[in-house]
Parts: structure tokens; sequence; C-alpha cells
């Protein structure tokens, strides 16, 4: 799925996205030959322990 999809079904913006890749919180995926990023469903049940997280105080 793209970034954008993926924000989507995580309820989050795709700058919150890039940000937890730039922050090393996520890993950044493969790209297509367009330069797009490709995600997998690993990287949902990722944001969503993120987000389990964040919502007990973790940071």
């Amino acid at each position: 799925m793209t970034c954008g999809e993926l924000a989507k079904r995580a309820g989050l913006s795709m700058a919150t996205i890039r940000n937890y890749e730039d922050s090393g919180v996520l890993s950044v995926p493969a790209r297509i030959a367009n330069g797009y990023r490709i995600y997998t469903e690993d990287y949902l049940v990722k944001i969503k322990f993120i987000n389990d997280a964040k919502s007990l105080g973790t940071r």
C-alpha cells in the first residue's frame, strides 16, 4: 500500500508516518520504480503498536 493508504488505514497523516521513519521508529520501506514507498501490512501492525504505546504514556 502507499503512504497515503497506510495513513488513512492507521488514522494518521502522511507527515506523521514520515516523521516516524525519520526518527527511526519505523524502518523506511522499499520503493518501487516511480519512487513511491510501498508498505506491507506489517507496517500497519507496527503503527498500531506505536499508537497504543503512546496512549499509555511511552514516548
